[in-house]
């Protein structure tokens, strides 16, 4: 994983967050860093959901108007592990 993908999993954590919100996030948290620019972390953001460690409502090419958030372990209504 890479380090920016942890950094995003971090800022996703509480439920659906503005994709624009954590990507904002990291990137003030590694200001001045020269690849913390916001193409790469989309790019992250997309990787991630697309390997199922993120879940998406929206279209993550209009991130002001997109969600993200962990997966969940258990959905209501959904078969329960004993």
């Amino acid at each position: 994983m890479l380090y920016f993908d942890r950094q995003l999993l971090l800022q996703a954590e509480g439920g659906w967050l503005k994709a624009a919100r954590i990507i904002g996030q990291v990137m003030l948290k590694h200001e001045g860093d020269p690849f913390a620019k916001d193409g790469i972390l989309i790019r992250r953001l997309k990787f991630l959901v697309a390997s199922r460690k993120l879940e998406r409502k929206g279209n993550l090419s209009y991130i002001r108007f997109s969600e993200v958030r962990l997966p969940q372990k258990e959905r209501a209504g959904g078969p329960r592990s004993r």
